[in-house]
């Protein structure tokens, strides 16, 4: 038998930090580093219905520990115990009628999202998991760090949403507006200039600004304590007296919705992409849309060629240092703080790395 720590959350959305004495069967991963989402954040201030009790964490990098049922897992890679792997966090059920005709499954599960504790680990803010049937695993490659295969799947996310934005051309010097500098944000950001984009990322927090200029030579507008209308006025500038033709949000707020708005202009196209919570409704001008051939779509989850596309992507962009927006890493035992920093934004990206 080997010790498991664990956090649970309880039916009251409080944490408990566990341990209990596992005996490891089936296939089994020995988590490296679990990093804490904006939807793990959602979750707790109670605006994602999940179920209880759960174990949180769905950004997941760890270790085969054990590997009984191979013919369980999907993946690119023959895979051996030993293997340091990406875990996907969702997986199909296998039963519906899309998994039978081979279209996208409508009941998909995530690991630390919607399975809840029933004395298996389930979740990234564990230290085994428990694989379940169908769970897709990515072999890190030899070349890339722990710290930048746990933010493949982010990346991932962030690719689907320029290929949304860009109808998946290459477009030189297209006017992209990105609102929020959080890891989604930039990440969004450094995307769009690789499709050649002219790119401005507004956020209200200055050290995730000064990141995203420092790190990666993004051009930035801080639009704390500003009024709608110096914030569009900002942009406009920036943009040369123009609009955006693309604007993708990732702040996951109401506000920044409604600014998007502000800036839409003739035939231009909003991707949203941080509102996966339920924060509240807007006023909208169906005429506004309508009249000026407005494309609004979104997206919030990635596909197996996502994933695939983010390792390729830092493969043939090594020089960027996406691993950088990693900011604070903690113990589990460390988790109250780690979840004050994460909720406070002091943070661009934090973790939990475990023992190897």
């Amino acid at each position: 038998m080997i010790r498991n720590k664990f956090l649970l959350l309880d039916n009251n959305y409080q944490f408990h930090l566990k341990e209990e004495q596992i005996t490891l069967k089936g296939n089994v991963l020995k988590v490296l580093s679990t990093a804490i989402c904006g939807t793990d954040l959602h979750i707790l201030n109670e605006e994602i219905d999940i179920p209880h009790p759960i174990i949180l964490g769905h950004e997941i990098i760890g270790i085969i520990e054990k590997l009984d049922n191979p013919d369980e897992i999907i993946s690119y890679n023959k895979l051996s115990v030993g293997d340091v792997v990406i875990l996907a966090p969702a997986f199909k059920c296998g039963e519906c009628i899309k998994c039978k005709t081979g279209d996208y499954c409508i009941n998909r599960n995530f690991y630390g999202l919607n399975i809840p504790y029933s004395g298996e680990f389930c979740g990234g803010f564990s230290q085994y998991i428990n694989l379940q049937k169908n769970s897709k695993l990515y072999k890190l490659p030899q070349s890339m760090s722990i710290d930048k295969g746990l933010l493949v799947e982010v990346i991932a996310a962030c690719i689907r949403a320029n290929k949304i934005a860009f109808n998946k051309e290459y477009s030189v010097n297209k006017r992209v507006l990105v609102f929020g500098a959080g890891v989604i944000g930039i990440t969004t950001a450094i995307l769009a200039k690789l499709y050649g984009a002219d790119v401005l990322i507004c956020d209200m927090v200055e050290h995730r600004l000064q990141k995203a200029s420092q790190l990666f030579n993004l051009n930035t507008l801080n639009t704390k304590g500003l009024s709608d209308v110096s914030i569009t006025a900002g942009i406009k500038e920036y943009f040369k007296g123009l609009f955006p033709e693309i604007v993708i949000e990732c702040a996951g707020t109401l506000k920044a919705i409604e600014q998007a708005f502000n800036v839409l202009s003739k035939r231009s196209r909003l991707v949203i992409m941080g509102n996966y919570a339920d924060v509240g409704k807007i006023n909208l001008s169906p005429s506004f849309i309508c009249l000026n051939d407005i494309e609004i779509k979104g997206t919030s989850e990635t596909y197996p060629e996502d994933m695939v596309d983010a390792m390729s992507i830092m493969k043939i962009y090594p020089e960027i240092q996406f691993d950088k927006m990693i900011t604070h890493k903690f113990s589990l035992s460390d988790y109250e703080k780690a979840i004050e920093i994460a909720k406070t934004l002091k943070g661009i990206k934090v973790v939990f790395e475990f023992d190897k």
